[in-house]
């Protein structure tokens, strides 16, 4: 078995324990799925799949698949040290090119904060730009 496909397995067996934990009514693990997938009809493996490579920093489970084995080594070591959130991890990017000191401040604030507390910080700083009224 290769270093890749060893990484890519480490995310399926991460995505199976989670299903798991949803089918057995799970509330945190349930909370977790919902953060990316926004419905709570039909959750399936793969849709399960799907939540494990967006907290994992990818748009979904093919680019995960298709990650180089970096990409993936720092993908796995991330989630073992999961306290990333997905606008955390849009703020440190894929690691390739490391982030600026600005984006890990954002990073690390995003982190630190609920989906709940990240949706009204965005919503206050479109409405100081003008962006919309609420």
């Amino acid at each position: 078995m290769t270093t890749t496909s060893a990484q890519i397995e480490y995310f399926r067996r991460e995505a199976k324990k989670l299903f798991k934990l949803v089918l057995a009514d799970n509330p945190e693990a349930k909370e977790r799925v919902l953060n990316v997938l926004k419905c709570a009809n039909d959750i399936t493996l793969m849709r399960v799949q799907h939540t494990i490579a967006v907290e994992s920093g990818f748009l979904n489970w093919a680019d995960l698949i298709k990650a180089s084995e970096l990409e993936l080594r720092r993908a796995v070591t991330r989630s073992k040290n999961r306290t990333a959130s997905p606008l955390g991890i849009f703020y440190r990017g894929t690691g390739i090119i490391p982030a600026t000191p600005e984006n890990e401040k954002l990073a690390d604030m995003f982190d630190k904060m609920t989906p709940r507390e990240q949706e009204r910080f965005l919503d206050d700083g479109a409405r100081r730009m003008g962006m919309f009224d609420r």
